[in-house]
């Protein structure tokens, strides 16, 4: 039975399955496990014993059935259990189970594990994914999607399209993959075949890019998931408070703001919240979070006005039918701020509003919704040189619009990647980050070390090393 393609699971969120293929040093992983069909079946073997880490098997672990074995660090929304020849995924935010076996064996009996009935069954590893979301960015870490939607960011992926290696959703069959994954709330009653992913429902940033072993699950490429995220994971926590000893009085308060139907709503999102601590900035008051200011009302027009004289950086996450021609001027029109000085406001004063809209591909589609959930080191990384600028740095998901940066379209962009090649989470070499994560001594980091730049790449002054597919 030919092996699944190895290809990316690019984490995430829209169908738009952008790759970032950074550089990486060190041997490559090994190959996915179990890719073929079990041969001689037999109950009491278990196949899943070389997906246990090692130092487990050097205490002579007696494996219980199932055992606990994918390592979930962060997030909490799922949860992974395996028996010697089948795997039992929980969707903990949605109470949905999916029962998943080797090809080859049986399909086990869920009552018999005191288990209610399963969501769906699926045959491992599972070929021909598709995706109904922004999912794409994880299936390139893993495994290139090979069904997609009409809104992509990724060159390869609409690469692959043109040349027909991948279906779009709406030209697909449902019956022609073996798993869907979508963002449904609860399981699709039209579709057998379909899994909910909703990796946004888990609070924090590094939370929502752990869902990667979610997905991997469903092609048993357990260790890959792992080492991706053991990657993202050591590095966001060495950026993570990188700029904390700044006194309160200096770290910049950060506004999260939308504007929608002739009114703005500040955000209150917990991960967005995390991001603006973990850069180094401060949330605004609880009080005004996901309040709404309606322009057409004069008394909300000077409250909002009031307010956002308290802010020193806006991120405007504002819809754009198209992004290329948003402006500061759509920003401060929208906000009716136009006609006031700048120096009221001291987002404007000191040049930070931000828009999520940098990376464009096909259809508008944005790669923030794509890649940028399953790299919030990246994220991290882009925030912190928004907040605290710095001229040798470039940022990959973030523009700030009050310096005149313009989005860049990603659809045009050449690819170089195999549509069997594992794309690398994106490397961040800026020097103080690579020391940190070589030195990390956790088992975590110790895996992370794997994607490490060259020295010469070191040199570059922190630039971001990353090839965009």
């Amino acid at each position: 039975m030919e092996g699944i393609r190895r290809t990316s699971v690019v984490m995430f969120w829209s169908l738009s399955v952008v790759s970032i293929l950074a550089w990486s040093c060190g041997a490559q992983s090994n190959d996915f496990l179990l890719q073929q069909c079990i041969t001689n079946f037999d109950s009491g073997t278990n196949y899943y014993q070389k997906m246990i880490p090692a130092d487990v098997l050097d205490q002579n672990f007696v494996l219980p059935l199932p055992i606990e074995l994918q390592e979930v660090v962060t997030a909490k929304g799922f949860a992974v259990s395996y028996g010697n020849y089948y795997k039992i995924i929980r969707n903990q935010n949605y109470n949905l189970t999916y029962l998943l076996h080797q090809c080859g064996s049986p399909v086990p009996s869920v009552t018999s594990l005191g288990l209610p009935p399963a969501n769906g069954t699926f045959q491992l590893p599972v070929r021909g994914p598709a995706t109904d979301s922004t999912i794409p960015g994880r299936l390139k870490n893993l495994t290139l999607t090979e069904t997609a939607a009409d809104f992509i960011a990724s060159p390869c992926v609409l690469k692959y399209m043109a040349d027909g290696e991948i279906e779009t959703v709406s030209d697909s069959a449902g019956n022609t993959t073996e798993v869907i994954f979508t963002a449904a709330s609860e399981q699709p009653s039209y579709e057998s075949n379909a899994v909910s992913f909703d990796a946004t429902f888990d609070g924090g940033p590094l939370k929502r890019a752990e869902w990667i072993k979610y997905i991997a699950t469903f092609f048993n490429a357990e260790d890959r998931a792992q080492e991706v995220f053991a990657y993202v994971n050591a590095s966001y926590q060495c950026l993570n408070g990188s700029r904390s000893s700044s006194g309160v009085e200096s770290k910049p308060v950060v506004a999260w703001l939308s504007f929608f139907s002739g009114a703005w709503t500040i955000s209150g999102a917990p991960y967005k919240m995390q991001f603006d601590v973990d850069a180094g900035g401060l949330n605004v008051n609880a009080d005004v979070l996901d309040k709404i200011f309606n322009v057409s009302n004069q008394d909300e027009v000077d409250e909002f006005h009031q307010f956002l004289k308290t802010v020193n950086a806006v991120v405007d996450e504002s819809y754009a039918p198209d992004p290329f021609s948003y402006t500061l001027q759509n920003f401060t029109s929208n906000a009716m701020i136009e006609d006031l000085p700048a120096a009221d406001f001291p987002f404007l004063a000191s040049k930070r509003v931000i828009r999520l809209d940098k990376r464009v591909g096909q259809g508008f589609g944005l790669d923030w919704f794509e890649m940028a959930i399953p790299q919030p080191h990246v994220v991290l990384y882009d925030l912190i040189n928004m907040l605290y600028p710095s001229q040798t740095q470039s940022s990959t998901y973030l523009r700030n619009i009050a310096l005149g940066e313009e989005p860049v379209n990603v659809a045009i962009e050449p690819c170089t990647r195999s549509i069997a090649e594992a794309m690398e989470p994106t490397v961040i070499s800026d020097p103080t980050v690579v020391k940190c994560v070589k030195a990390a001594t956790t088992a975590q980091a110790n895996a992370a070390t794997r994607f490490c730049p060259a020295p010469w790449d070191v040199m570059l002054g922190g630039a971001m090393l990353a090839v965009f597919l």
